[in-house]
């Protein structure tokens, strides 16, 4: 389990999660199997998420006609992050709801939820596609910045995260924004100590996209 991300500097939204959240020293590193909740700024009084606006996040989770758009996600705020983050910290959630509030995190602009992001896509223990889904929306949030938590996740012990990194991978090279022929050599590389049968498939579907 990789160490706590976000190093708060003021008040904690602790109120936002099913269970406490402690607060982390800035240059401090322990494990922990919550996420750090956003913190608010400077001299702000304790941010709580409304129960009427956590039910709205969680209705627009569960839509099937149509997803959100991004609009609706950023017009929510620091208080619809906070919401999302109590949701994916909620281990009584179903874990769909878990896994679509991950990939809702790409339409924040912050760079809080980048590092959230970042922790659950590498989170050992966590569910195998809330970590795929958080490798998805932070590859789309960064682009080639996102590399070093992709690699990392090549290395995952769990087979749909590996899968999720090859496909961002994939991503990346479409777009333009790593060297084909490094990463396509890298691919091979993967497939080659690969032991799961449909993550070398994808490798191999990626790898025949010029």
């Amino acid at each position: 389990m990789i160490a706590r991300a976000l190093a708060l500097t003021s008040v904690l939204a602790a109120s936002l999660v099913s269970a406490p959240l402690a607060a982390q020293d800035s240059t401090a590193a322990q494990d922990t199997p919550a996420l750090d909740t956003p913190a608010v700024g400077a001299g702000s009084a304790r941010l709580t998420v409304r129960p009427e606006l956590r039910a709205r996040v969680e209705r627009a989770l569960l839509a099937i006609d149509s997803a959100p758009s991004a609009a609706f996600w950023q017009g929510l705020g620091a208080e619809g992050l906070a919401a999302l983050v109590s949701v994916l910290d909620d281990a009584s959630r179903p874990v769909g709801l878990r896994r679509r509030a991950a990939l809702a995190l790409r339409h924040d602009r912050s760079a809080t939820s980048i590092t959230i992001l970042e922790s659950l896509a590498l989170r050992a223990g966590e569910d195998e596609l809330v970590s795929r889904n958080a490798l998805t929306a932070l590859t789309e949030r960064r682009g080639r910045e996102a590399l070093v938590v992709i690699e990392r996740a090549l290395g995952d012990r769990r087979a749909h995260v590996r899968e999720g990194a090859v496909l961002a991978i994939g991503t990346l090279r479409e777009r333009g924004l790593i060297d084909g022929a490094r990463a396509a050599a890298s691919l091979v590389r993967v497939r080659a100590r690969e032991p799961e049968l449909f993550v070398r498939e994808t490798i191999d579907r990626v790898l025949a996209i010029r």
